[in-house]
């Protein structure tokens, strides 16, 4: 029970940290927002890596999801098959999608990692999850990818990740061209403007490198990223996960991420995914 307190020789002094805000003052709670500030814009190499291997980062990437009928699902079980596949429709050509996959088998390899990807026809799953993810406004065609998500681990008969080429509109955002997701193991591409940098990056996203080279802001022993916006300006090539004008190599940062993320998963399921 709280009870007032008085003091008949003047005013009572309390400490800082009492439930009163009236007694907290800005120097000191200043220490503690810039302690804070430092953890969430500033990391550091080592403990970079070891978040990828066994914190954060890696139990973000392997939680369960739920599927569209709301079971919860261990989708990102997918790399037990070591298999990404890239589907093209009919009406698309397949010597692009087998571009994209050239370009993410590329990837895997460039990472030492065992995986298989290869192009193939659309699956009718495939093209139902599509047709149940969107929505027409009579002239343009929208995808909710979160809901693409679900419906595609729902129908999913193995453990395989996969890439789908749509034309539709990707969240209702004209400025998305692809969207990724690891514990889903599910890609989306706008096939009209993507490129290999395009392939490449949400590939990337696919394998568990769920951010962009942009955060955190600054992580001590690698060079700042940042430094791309004047690389882009000098026609130079900037890291492949910045979210804009993204170039063609993983980020230092990037690379050692994926690698000690996917050691981590070698030791969650007990099987290999580097060559020897």
């Amino acid at each position: 029970m709280f009870r007032e307190v008085t003091h008949e020789h003047g005013d009572l002094h309390v400490p800082w940290y009492s439930l009163n805000p009236r007694n907290i003052r800005v120097r000191n709670l200043l220490p503690i927002l810039i302690f804070f500030l430092l953890l969430t814009f500033v990391n550091e190499k080592h403990l970079w890596q070891w978040d990828w291997e066994h914190g954060y980062h890696a139990h973000f990437n392997c939680h369960a999801v739920k599927d569209s009928h709301a079971r919860n699902v261990e989708a990102w079980r997918w790399v037990e098959g070591k298999e990404i596949r890239v589907y093209f429709t009919p009406t698309m050509k397949q010597k692009a999608t087998r571009f994209a996959a050239y370009n993410v088998q590329k990837l895997a390899e460039e990472l030492g990692l065992e995986l298989n990807a290869h192009a193939m026809p659309m699956p009718t799953r495939v093209t139902e999850a599509l047709a149940r993810s969107s929505a027409t406004d009579g002239t343009t065609t929208t995808v909710n990818f979160d809901r693409f998500c679900r419906e595609m681990v729902a129908s999913r008969d193995g453990h395989y990740a996969e890439i789908v080429y749509t034309t539709a509109k990707i969240d209702a955002s004209a400025d998305v061209v692809g969207a990724a997701v690891f514990n889903y193991g599910v890609s989306l591409i706008d096939p009209r403007r993507a490129t290999a940098s395009t392939v490449r990056h949400e590939t990337a996203h696919l394998l568990g490198y769920h951010l962009h080279d942009d955060w955190p802001l600054v992580i001590l022993g690698y060079s700042n990223p940042q430094w791309a916006k004047y690389q882009v300006k000098h026609n130079e090539n900037p890291p492949l996960m910045m979210p804009w004008d993204s170039g063609f190599d993983l980020s230092p940062r990037a690379h050692d991420a994926l690698i000690h993320f996917w050691h981590g998963l070698e030791q969650r399921t007990g099987k290999r995914y580097f060559k020897d």
